[in-house]
């Protein structure tokens, strides 16, 4: 029987290829501080510039939710009135 390897995918370094090929001019690369090697990087001021036009204006647009307002939400449709 072959034995299961216990490590993960790397899924960051797939995701830095994946944007590479869809923008490669957003790769760069640094120095890891662990094992001084260089690796691939996003530059992500150059990905938004390239985004620009496409983010909404004011750089908002991101939708935050919170649990806490959620069950709280929940409580108050329960309380009798």
């Amino acid at each position: 029987m072959e034995k299961m390897r216990m490590e993960s995918k790397d899924i960051r370094g797939t995701n830095i290829e994946k944007i590479g090929e869809l923008f490669p001019s957003v790769i760069t690369e640094v120095e890891d501080s662990d094992t001084k090697k260089i690796k691939k990087a996003i530059d992500f001021d150059a990905l938004r510039t390239l985004l620009a036009d496409d983010l909404p204006a004011g750089g908002g647009g991101n939708l935050i939710f919170s649990l806490g307002r959620e069950k709280r939400g929940g409580y108050l449709k329960q309380k009798p009135q």
